[in-house]
């Protein structure tokens, strides 16, 4: 399995606030058997310069610059395009992922798995309000809360 490619898919708009931490927990994995494929949808901020110094180092980044704006599922579904792997793995813009991920993703994929999933913690600033808190801790659905999941 280890030939397997991995589409790291990571579509961007106006992502420069947690772009670097995106992109330093994708080159950092432990497999290496990936390319990471960013999609710019028009940003305005500076992430392109971020994500242009990140082409200029690693060999594995595709980056893109949309002519226009698809908007956010427009804009996933250019990286997905734009992918050569076997499996996607979508990163958005203000995710970080473990060093292992994609060593564990690897892992799960055989005869007859479709799709991978895997557990998400939310890091919240300490200025988020007490609603924002609320809804991401209690309300947004995770694999802990579903009842389906066994670890």
């Amino acid at each position: 399995m280890t030939d397997l490619l991995i589409s790291v898919c990571v579509p961007v708009y106006n992502g420069e606030k947690h772009l670097k931490e995106c992109l330093d927990s994708c080159i950092s994995q432990t497999f290496t058997n990936y390319e990471i494929i960013i999609c710019d949808d028009g940003s305005s901020d500076k992430g392109i310069s971020i994500i242009e110094s990140y082409v200029a180092k690693y060999k594995q980044i595709k980056f893109v610059k949309n002519e226009k704006n698809l908007g956010l599922l427009g804009n996933w579904n250019k990286c997905v395009e734009l992918a050569s792997g076997t499996w996607i793995k979508f990163l958005f813009q203000d995710d970080i992922m473990n060093s292992n991920c994609l060593e564990e993703f690897v892992k799960n994929t055989g005869a007859g798995v479709e799709l991978i999933v895997c557990k998400r913690h939310f890091l919240l600033d300490d200025s988020a309000t007490s609603d924002t808190k609320d809804y991401y801790q209690n309300r947004v659905r995770t694999l802990e809360n579903t009842g389906h999941f066994t670890s």
